[in-house]
């Protein structure tokens, strides 16, 4: 008889203390790496934890494709937690890439988390499940983290933007392959996790994507916020009098409107009209006056 191993129980202390121990692994990598004054030695720390997240990624899809474990519907890795796990040692081992940040912030920080809160997880810590499980979540958080507080992402509206059309492919590819082959890709299928989650809450399917689509994009909208808000706070907007509109305009690199660049032109061509006929009359002003 096999003996019964202990099972994982959401909102539990083993649940409390494994969001702990990310939340302390984040702000110890983030002041240690803030902290280092040698930039090689932090960018082998960033290199280090890529391939460490990205052997783990690769053991994870092995494990998948053992005979006990292997399913068409697990083993693709479409999840978007699977893709983000990926996406964060692209991002590490790149770390002037753009793209991977705009999705670890909106679909790792934004999406991901909620597997965290509310994981779709029974397996308990004698069984690899259920490491392979927290280890993958926190490389996500944390690397998404990581890359704010000392690579120095600050997402803002075209960021938002990119997001919501790389989200909505998202959701219209995985859609396809679930309706499809009745899978549940990214829990955008017809069927719900194992455990408590915010999908209970949004009715039934397929009504529950349109919910999705519009509850993801306030929500990423409302991540956006303190970044922008922060920014007009750090650079507020200048007022100029109205006579100065056009040297603010220059000043703040905006282009002007094409009126005001008829009016330039206009003002340039009369002043130099003005400029010629002071030259030419000068001379003959000159050349009239009576000898003394």
């Amino acid at each position: 008889m096999n003996p019964v191993l202990p099972r994982f129980t959401p909102f539990g202390l083993l649940h409390g203390l494994m969001l702990s121990a990310i939340v302390i692994a984040s702000i110890g990598w983030i002041v240690w790496a803030r902290n280092e004054p040698d930039a090689a030695r932090r960018r082998r720390g960033e290199e280090m934890v890529a391939y460490a997240n990205l052997a783990l990624w690769i053991v994870i899809r092995l494990y998948l494709l053992t005979p006990a474990q292997f399913k068409w519907s697990v083993w693709p890795p479409l999840g978007m937690c699977d893709l983000m796990s990926l996406l964060a040692s692209i991002k590490l081992l790149n770390p002037q890439s753009r793209w991977p940040s705009i999705a670890l912030y909106f679909g790792g920080v934004g999406l991901c988390t909620n597997a965290l809160v509310t994981p779709d997880l029974q397996e308990g810590p004698r069984e690899f499940e259920f490491w392979a499980f927290w280890l993958r979540h926190a490389g996500i958080l944390v690397v998404a983290i990581y890359d704010i507080a000392v690579l120095g992402f600050r997402p803002g509206w075209r960021d938002w933007r990119r997001a919501c059309v790389g989200g909505l492919g998202y959701i219209a590819f995985v859609s396809a392959i679930n309706v499809s082959l009745g899978f549940n890709f990214g829990f955008m299928g017809n069927s719900l996790p194992g455990h408590p989650s915010a999908l209970d809450f949004l009715g039934a399917w397929p009504l529950r994507l349109a919910w999705v689509v519009m509850i993801v994009g306030l929500l990423w909208a409302v991540m956006v916020l303190p970044f922008t808000m922060r920014r007009r706070i750090n650079h507020p907007v200048r007022s100029f009098p109205s006579g100065d509109r056009a040297a603010s305009g220059r000043r703040s690199g905006t282009r002007p409107s094409p009126a005001t660049r008829a009016r330039r032109r206009a003002g340039v061509r009369t002043g130099s009209r003005r400029s010629a006929t002071a030259s030419l009359s000068a001379p003959r002003a000159h050349a009239d006056r009576p000898d003394r």
